[in-house]
């Protein structure tokens, strides 16, 4: 009697991995800075005992501040160090992290999935469900980063040069960002590619793992210059790095918006409206002629024959998401100009909480059928939903950091701006590195396929968010936050370009 199932293997393999000029390179590098991270270590506790000998402050000059760059117990005060310098947007700290922790959110939930033996029915169910509307729709936590970006990016500016007479260096402006980002972004990348392949095995590995081999060999160059998200995007060197071209791409630009505003308010605003414009007519252009769907994942998802591809032609490009980031810049330049404090009577200011939460949950559970596939939008109400959703989060992220700031927020700004938040959001943009390679490791390194539920799913998400933050904390110890020390030693500091 036969069952009519036929098993069909689907991968041959051995445990012998390939040592590639990627892991050369990243062990080299590494060594490196384990290294420099003793050296700096020993001689900041060297130079504190014995501050008045000779050789000591010999060592005192470029040589000494490099060492010292590295040293685990001023890295690590710096870290841990809760203190704000006055005129901070104390919320910015909390929202940083809540957001990245519901980008984990949605991560774990697509690693998880693909190693559940219930994904699929449990998948269907939970399309279903309002709750997870939150994780379906998690991409909205871009949207709050980009919105975070553009506010700090005008709020600092605009301080700088409108506030106290700085002058606009726009070559330092560039320069500064690009050496803020880079080096930590490419030595996460290298030891990624280099290294995550040596760290499991098993019968999930290589079906979690991220086939990036071939496409990092081919496009590395894309992400040196942040232009993976526009260049070879469907072949992208680690998906998750798009989010940093767009980011790159929008500070390149904002000086076209900030600089008018500095000259005259109108010029600004007409600025910024028009490449608000351009963002919304493009968008629902492309939107309402690919028939694209509100939504990324979902049962009421269908794909146009002939049509372009979604991810690549909407969810990465930097014209469809820019939206956000706008609203950030024109939120930021207002709080400069008002100190940080925007006086409202208190019928608008319950007027604009009311509103902004309103919109927020709109915007969340507004396309729950299209999720669902119980009510499909038409092409229509997707179109307007992809011009005009994501700025409309942008200006509900923006109001909450105003209102905390001009002393509206209440029980929401006493949690945002929590203590603890100040070194958790240190973190985050390590986090938001590291945190793939983190997922794909634990997941394939699972032997058997296992059973997706509340509880799995959640202690999952647990121990992987704190293992990514952990981390990222001794990453930043001794990669990110070495390397923003000898930026600032040994690169001329112009007031106007402190690093966002």
């Amino acid at each position: 009697m036969s069952s009519g199932l036929t098993a069909l293997p689907t991968e041959c393999r051995t445990d012998k991995r390939e040592t590639t000029g990627a892991t050369l390179l990243a062990i080299f590098l590494f060594t490196i800075i384990v290294v420099l991270v003793f050296c700096g270590t020993l001689f900041d506790l060297v130079s504190g005992r014995w501050q008045k000998q000779k050789w000591v402050s010999t060592l005192q000059g470029v040589l000494g501040q490099t060492l010292l760059a590295f040293s685990v117990l001023l890295n690590g005060s710096k870290i841990l160090d809760i203190s704000q310098p006055p005129g901070s947007l104390t919320a910015i700290n909390g929202i940083r992290f809540i957001t990245l922790t519901w980008v984990l959110l949605g991560h774990n939930y697509g690693f998880g999935s693909s190693s559940a033996s219930n994904a699929v029915s449990e998948v269907v169910i939970h399309y279903k469900t309002w709750t997870a509307d939150v994780i379906f729709n998690g991409t909205l936590a871009v949207d709050t980063f980009f919105t975070l970006s553009g506010l700090l990016v005008a709020y600092v500016t605009t301080k700088e040069i409108a506030m106290k007479g700085a002058k606009f260096n726009l070559g330092l402006f560039y320069l500064h960002r690009y050496l803020r980002l880079t080096p930590p972004y490419m030595l996460v990348l290298v030891g990624m590619l280099g290294l995550q392949r040596f760290m499991g095995s098993g019968a999930l590995w290589a079906t979690v793992q991220p086939s990036v081999q071939k496409y990092c060999e081919e496009n590395w160059w894309t992400n040196l210059l942040y232009l993976n998200n526009v260049v070879n995007a469907d072949r992208t060197c680690f998906g998750h790095f798009w989010y940093l071209a767009a980011d790159m791409q929008y500070y390149l630009f904002s000086p076209l918006i900030l600089l008018p505003f500095f000259y005259n308010i109108s010029a600004g605003m007409i600025s910024w409206g028009f490449f608000l414009s351009l963002q919304w007519i493009s968008t629902f252009a492309l939107s309402y002629h690919n028939q694209w769907s509100p939504a990324l994942f979902g049962l009421g998802i269908k794909v146009k024959p002939g049509s372009l591809d979604y991810n690549v032609s909407y969810y990465v490009t930097p014209h469809c998401r820019m939206g956000p980031y706008l609203v950030g810049l024109l939120a930021g330049y207002l709080l400069a100009t008002c100190n940080g404090r925007l006086r409202l009577d208190k019928f608008n200011v319950f007027l604009c909480w009311l509103l902004s939460v309103m919109a927020a949950l709109g915007i969340v559970y507004g396309i729950h059928g299209d999720i669902s596939g119980e009510n499909i939008s038409s092409v229509a109400v997707a179109a307007l939903y992809n011009a005009f959703a994501r700025t409309a989060w942008g200006v509900c992220v923006s109001w909450v950091i105003i209102a905390c700031s001009s002393g509206y927020g209440g029980p929401v700004n006493a949690l945002l701006s929590w203590s603890p938040f100040v070194p958790l959001s240190r973190l985050t943009y390590m986090a938001y590195l590291v945190h793939p390679c983190v997922f794909s490791v634990y997941y394939g390194n699972q032997e058997t396929l296992y059973n997706l539920n509340f509880v799995t799913f959640t202690v999952s998400y647990l121990g992987l968010l704190s293992f990514t933050y952990m981390i990222s904390f001794v990453l930043v110890l001794g990669l990110e936050s070495p390397w923003i020390t000898l930026k600032k030693c040994f690169l001329k500091k112009q007031r106007t370009l402190k690093s966002f």
